[in-house]
């Protein structure tokens, strides 16, 4: 039995995936099972991953493509290791990213959870220390009000904690979000470790679809899954939150919609949002969604303001 189950879940990423796996291979720690779980790849996917001569490698090839939460079920069911790991085929560990972690659970056995900051990376190769993560302890009420504990490739879970979360450990509703759902559950049931240093690398140059731009960047699918996670969790953002922490989440949903032009389902965000908590930033949102003459009157005055703006700085460069 390994330590460690790493699970990968892959489509079209051939281009890509190598990275994730030789993260994988160079860790200190050595004990540890790769399943990767090829969600119905039509690329070169299976060459790729041949290539490597490492028996710790589980390849498993679907002839269907069934989504990335599927695939991380069926991987879940196949591991073996008293902890897993998760690793998006297009992001990358560093070498210490186990042996750190684990070594956290080895000093604190009341830990059901353990996770890392992480280093971010734009599509130019440009690295950041974007995803400085805070929460440990018993962190279920604040991991709701942010909305999120950490990116999934950061954290390592218990075999024990993962079974809690059956039979569906990855909710299949969501495109967007699983993670949050995922670390947010975990999060009610068990206590979090964290450790304070940055030890994966969060890439932006590919999608779970395999295509371009990232899913992040889609706010469609990000509003779906926003929306999505406040129906799940509302009773609970309530009973532990409050009724201010809910009206927040409504508002950002309704901004997230206005950015897709979906002015609907930005009204009705707005509106919930109202009905919770009357502010008058929720009123102007409100107005602003459910009015078309308000929206064009909104527009013209902020072409004006840009246009004397960019005109000081043409006088000021003079």
């Amino acid at each position: 039995m390994p330590i460690v189950s790493i699970i990968i879940p892959t489509f079209n990423r051939s281009n890509l995936i190598s990275r994730s796996v030789k993260s994988v291979l160079n860790q200190t720690m050595v004990d540890f099972e790769l399943i990767i779980v090829d969600d119905g790849s039509k690329d070169n996917t299976d060459k790729i991953i041949g290539s490597f001569k490492d028996e710790r490698i589980r390849y498993f090839k679907q002839e269907i493509n069934k989504g990335q939460n599927a695939a991380l079920n069926f991987g879940v069911v196949k591991s073996n290791g008293k902890y897993v790991a998760f690793l998006d085929s297009d992001d990358e560990w560093m070498p210490e990213f186990l042996e750190k972690l684990i070594r956290r659970f080895d000093n604190d056995q009341s830990l059901g959870a353990v996770y890392s900051r992480a280093f971010g990376c734009s599509n130019s190769g440009k690295i950041s220390e974007g995803y400085q993560f805070n929460l440990e302890g018993n962190v279920y009420k604040e991991a709701l009000t942010q909305g999120y504990l950490s990116y999934m490739i950061t954290i390592i879970v218990k075999k024990d904690v993962i079974n809690e979360l059956k039979p569906d450990v990855f909710d299949p509703e969501f495109v967007y979000g699983q993670d949050d759902d995922f670390c947010l559950r975990v999060s009610r049931i068990c206590k979090i470790g964290l450790v304070k240093e940055p030890l994966a690398i969060i890439h932006n140059d590919g999608d779970i679809y395999g295509n371009e731009p990232s899913i992040c960047m889609n706010n469609a699918l990000i509003a779906e899954g926003r929306k999505k996670l406040i129906i799940k969790y509302k009773d609970h953002i309530l009973k532990y939150c409050g009724k201010t922490t809910l009206a927040a989440k409504y508002l950002s949903l309704g901004i997230i919609y206005l950015r897709t032009d979906n002015f609907g389902m930005a009204g009705a965000s707005f509106s919930d949002s109202y009905k919770l908590e009357k502010t008058i930033r929720s009123i102007l949102y409100l107005l602003y969604s459910r009015s078309v003459i308000i929206r064009k009157i909104w527009n013209i005055c902020l072409d004006f303001y840009r246009f004397l703006k960019n005109g000081v700085k043409s006088i000021v460069r003079k």
